[in-house]
């Protein structure tokens, strides 16, 4: 099952996965979120559960794995809502990045190309994608925690915030149904910004909204299964 948390503001997805698991290969454990039918001592273990995973894991070796420094980071709380079978009142952590990975994401900048993992990106996310802007988005996973982070490359201060989607199959590269949603920023050149959503195995997509004087437009998609 993916579990999908935004901010108290959103709202918390929590839907069934899609992927096969001879397409995931998962190399780290993931604590997968209860449903409808878990009692409150199953949800309160879940969440339990990821209060270690966040309070253990090594977020800096995290993004050096990606080819990028930790410069700083926020573990946020979000609460999960009573109608998708939790208790009331129960948080989860997700957790607020800023990385320096100006030496890595300058490698492709083509808008709406999807650089898959190769022998190039091997120390970098399992899929980068380039954005209008210029920029460049990227996903990966961290046991529990999927990543998705944006890099602009511009030379302006464009506003704007990520979003994760859960996708109904690998084929393709677009939008599905919203997971979670980024708080936003206010980026400056080759500053990038990355949000962890617990979620289960499943299709994946992220992209970078750009606030723009209506509203927000989508500057590029990534699409991963993780």
């Amino acid at each position: 099952m993916a579990a999908g948390v935004a901010l108290i503001a959103s709202s918390v997805i929590i839907s069934s996965s899609s992927a096969g698991a001879e397409e995931l290969a998962p190399d780290t454990e993931v604590h997968e979120a209860p449903d409808a039918e878990s009692t409150d001592a199953e949800w309160n273990e879940w969440a339990d559960a990821l209060e270690e995973e966040v309070r253990t894991t090594d977020w800096a070796a995290d993004s050096a794995a990606r080819g990028c420094e930790l410069v700083s980071m926020d573990i946020r709380h979000t609460t999960v809502p009573e109608e998708r079978g939790g208790p009331a009142g129960l948080t989860v952590p997700v957790v607020e990045r800023t990385e320096d990975c100006t030496e890595t994401t300058s490698i492709s900048q083509s808008p709406s190309t999807q650089n898959r993992t190769t022998a190039t990106y091997s120390a970098m996310a399992s899929a980068c994608a380039g954005t209008s802007g210029p920029g460049t988005i990227c996903l990966s996973r961290s046991g529990s925690y999927v990543n998705y982070s944006f890099t602009y490359h511009g030379s302006s201060s464009p506003t704007g915030f990520l979003r994760l989607y859960e996708r109904s199959s690998s084929s393709g590269c677009g939008t599905g149904t919203t997971v979670d949603t980024s708080v936003s920023w206010t980026f400056g050149s080759g500053q990038t910004r990355s949000w962890s959503t617990p979620t289960g195995y499943d299709h994946y997509a992220a992209s970078f909204w750009r606030k723009t004087t209506f509203g927000h437009t989508n500057w590029g998609t990534v699409c991963d299964t993780l």
